[in-house]
């Protein structure tokens, strides 16, 4: 900044000194000004020698470095300050060259995908595919990225680029999962049954294999599958969530077959802080429904009813998803309605209509606010 300021200062001096009169020769004055002229272009000269050796803050980095920021941002999973860094850091012509450039296309590429975007992720990986770096890796996400986005024309395209005689059982899951999707179950649980249920990617394929055989319709081979799942030990977090999908699973087939008893287990062993603890609610609601209707006994099938009742209520005490409470205070209503609690079901019916009415005033004042509308549209 004191460069600048000197600089425009001189500039300044020199253009408000008085010219020479007519004829006259300079004076003393225009010597004067020829050398503060002289010293301003040198100073302007120093002054763009500094500007073209700057680069903008927060940019200026040694590559090294960065790339140890970046990775510890990863491993952290801060994944959006990984992105960035990650990102300016692959713009750097000085990492071109780097041995661990594809090294950082693919950690930017988990980020990205850990992140949400979608797309973002799949120019990574569409980066090493056609550089034929980390091709397993490449292939997998994009399969999960095509799978999640319901592209089925790019996962058949997908799975004829992975040769199962030498792929690992990541890129084999990936490949029976893409199947699955497209809907060649048959081809999904032959790729998928070559994968031990104590591999790391054990538990997920032999769940998509379950699934693949419930769009069969062998049920039986199904459950099979679905029990080695719960069945097997594992303390891992995402393990614990594909168990607890098995469990789901089963209680279905077992609701299906009218095995209410062991449906109404199976959704019992999903514990509360689970994130499929409401869907398992609601699903073991519709069990009690169907088991009571079955029963002969009139207290039996109060119980029953009583059950489902009683489930309803906690779904409703603990969604926070307007629709599933909306359809929870319907059906309790009717359960109500059954047990002869007129009044409850007339409560439990008005809570919707309630529910219907806050959304429909605010639609009303929505609509006759000319300035809201322009807000919107």
């Amino acid at each position: 900044m004191r460069k600048v300021s000197l600089v425009a200062t001189l500039l300044l001096v020199a253009f408000l000194l008085p010219a020479p009169a007519a004829g006259g020769k300079p004076g003393t004055y225009m010597s004067q000004a020829e050398l503060e002229l002289s010293q301003a272009r040198r100073l302007l000269g120093e002054l763009e020698d500094d500007v073209k050796g700057l680069t903008a803050e927060g940019y200026a980095f040694i590559p090294e470095e960065r790339y140890i920021d970046a990775q510890v941002y990863f491993d952290l999973k801060h994944y959006e300050k990984a992105a960035l860094l990650f990102t300016s850091l692959l713009e750097d012509k000085r990492f071109k060259g780097d041995k661990r450039y594809y090294d950082g296309i693919k950690l930017l590429g988990i980020a990205t995908y850990n992140m949400g975007n979608l797309q973002g992720a799949h120019r990574q990986f569409e980066k090493l595919l056609a550089a034929g770096v980390y091709k397993g890796t490449a292939i997998t996400y994009l399969i999960e990225i095509a799978a999640r986005l319901q592209r089925m024309d790019e996962l058949n395209k997908l799975v004829t680029r992975i040769n199962e005689s030498n792929a690992g059982q990541g890129l084999l899951y990936a490949k029976g999962k893409a199947l699955f999707v497209v809907g060649r179950f048959g081809d999904a649980v032959e790729v998928l049954k070559r994968i031990p249920v104590s591999s790391p990617e054990g538990l997920k394929s032999h769940y998509v294999s379950g699934a693949s055989l419930v769009a069969l319709k062998r049920n039986d081979d199904a459950r099979r599958m679905f029990e080695l799942v719960v069945k097997a030990k594992s303390d891992d977090a995402d393990a614990k969530k594909v168990q607890e999908l098995a469990y789901l699973a089963l209680g279905r087939l077992a609701y299906e077959s009218g095995q209410f008893s062991s449906a109404a287990d199976y959704y019992q062993r999903i514990p509360r802080k689970s994130e499929y603890f409401e869907q398992a609610l609601f699903e073991v609601t519709h069990v009690h429904l169907r088991w009571a209707a079955q029963k002969e006994d009139p207290h039996e099938r109060f119980t029953s009813y009583s059950k489902a009742e009683e489930l309803l209520d906690i779904l409703v005490g603990i969604t926070k998803n307007p629709d599933v409470a909306r359809e929870a205070r319907v059906l309790r209503g009717r359960i109500s309605m059954f047990l002869e609690k007129y009044e409850q079901a007339r409560e439990s019916y008005q809570e919707v209509i309630d529910q219907f009415a806050s959304t429909s005033s605010e639609l009303t004042d929505i609509a006759s606010t000319p300035e809201i509308i322009d807000r919107f549209f």
